[in-house]
């Protein structure tokens, strides 16, 4: 069959790269959690808003709660001319500053409210996400280390209700797990809704790039560009809005696809030897990665197709006067089949390090069917949105918002 050129392959790889991340486990499994900080620097948060009025003043809440000296936060929200109700909610808070501008887009957004921090650490914060109480004390930790310039957090879907949104809580969870071990060789290149940064690095960088789709992740890699370390918190947890409606999905997903080949794009030099594990592993794995899943779709629509063409014309000839023999079906063939085999051992490898990954992200709402549909209906799903992205990088047509 053509799909097994590709089911091979990304079956040994998918089982090489989970060993790997449950030895990387077992390595540092004494660095998974946060040490607590014994000092207090200022910080600000950064929240850029638009249209938000239904979720801003939870966001703003969350912040105020943290259990962080009061004295010792300032928070900057930028209403990026917002045409509901969120502008008159942010002037409800009086411990709050306030910068109300025209529609822009988020990076300048950004960029305005880290241009009047006053923290040695700024928070950016998406407008749509909550922090936990002790998110701060956990995430400043990491700091300790000279190196770090960029520490992020845990990031799960708010209280997940339907079927997409729990998936996406898997999905979410998964990823933040795998960040963590990457971080272990200075392999992360993410900095999403929730990212603390110190201050200077980010000024430095004359902050986010502006008209960039995923600014969070262009951010992440330029600062592995320039050998800026970025660590993560796993076990403090920014919890953001998902989707509920595949509509949605599919515009953000899309978008979010395009962004990441835009960016690698553009960083295509980190692809280099000299950057370490990043360049030689980590972000070639996610090309390879992109590839066998479109391939592997492809591939496989072309065998089904074909075989189901042969059969029904097979049935033709004898004209659809078939009985199935059930002494012809060997159970011990479909047992003994290599493909079956890896096929066993890959989804078993990955099934222990989502195990271990609701252990350290506390996850509780999960149930094997959710699993089950996120391991073989929803990545069928992102495969279709890569290939649908990679259709709107090749045509140089940017997707919409």
């Amino acid at each position: 069959m053509l799909s097994d050129i590709i089911i091979y392959p990304a079956y040994y790889i998918g089982i090489f790269v989970g060993l790997f991340y449950l030895f990387m486990i077992i390595k540092n499994r004494k660095k998974l959690r946060s040490r607590p900080i014994k000092e207090f620097p200022f910080v600000s948060v950064v929240i850029p808003v638009y249209n938000k009025e239904s979720v801003i003043k939870h966001t703003v809440n969350s912040v105020l709660n943290l259990d962080y000296p009061k004295d010792k936060i300032e928070i900057i929200c930028i209403n990026d001319g917002s045409t509901d109700e969120s502008l008159r909610i942010l002037k409800e808070y009086k411990n709050i500053r306030i910068i109300d501008k025209k529609n822009e887009g988020k990076s300048i957004a950004l960029n305005q409210g880290i241009k009047f921090a006053k923290g040695k650490f700024i928070m950016c914060l998406d407008a749509d996400t909550i922090v936990q109480r002790d998110l701060l004390k956990k995430c400043l930790s990491y700091f300790n280390d000279k190196e770090v310039n960029i520490v992020i957090p845990t990031l799960k879907p708010y209280k997940p209700k339907n079927l997409l949104e729990k998936i996406q809580l898997v999905e979410y969870s998964i990823a933040s797990f795998t960040r963590k071990i990457t971080s272990f060789n200075s392999g992360l290149t993410a900095a999403p809704g929730c990212s603390i940064f110190r201050a200077e690095f980010l000024k430095k960088s004359k902050g986010f790039e502006q008209n960039n789709i995923t600014e969070d992740f262009e951010m992440a890699l330029r600062a592995q560009s320039k050998n800026v370390k970025i660590s993560m918190a796993l076990d403090t947890v920014a919890y953001t809005n998902v989707p509920k409606k595949f509509k949605d999905l599919y515009r953000q997903r899309i978008r979010w696809c395009y962004g990441n080949l835009y960016n690698l794009k553009k960083y295509k030099r980190l692809f280099n030897k000299k950057y370490g594990d990043l360049g030689v592993f980590f972000l070639p794995l996610i090309l390879i990665s992109i590839s066998l899943g479109i391939l592997g779709i492809t591939l496989a629509i072309i065998d089904i197709s074909t075989t189901l063409i042969q059969k029904i014309h097979f049935l033709s000839l004898i004209n659809f006067d078939y009985k199935i023999n059930l002494t012809s079906l060997s159970i011990i063939n479909f047992i003994i089949d290599l493909r079956i085999i890896l096929g066993l051992v890959a989804f078993s490898i990955a099934i222990t390090i989502f195990n271990i990954a609701k252990k350290y992200t506390n996850i509780k709402e999960v149930s094997l069917f959710t699993y089950l549909s996120y391991v073989f209906i929803y990545s069928m799903l992102l495969i279709g949105f890569w290939i649908i992205s990679a259709f709107y990088f090749i045509a140089g047509k940017q997707p919409k918002w």
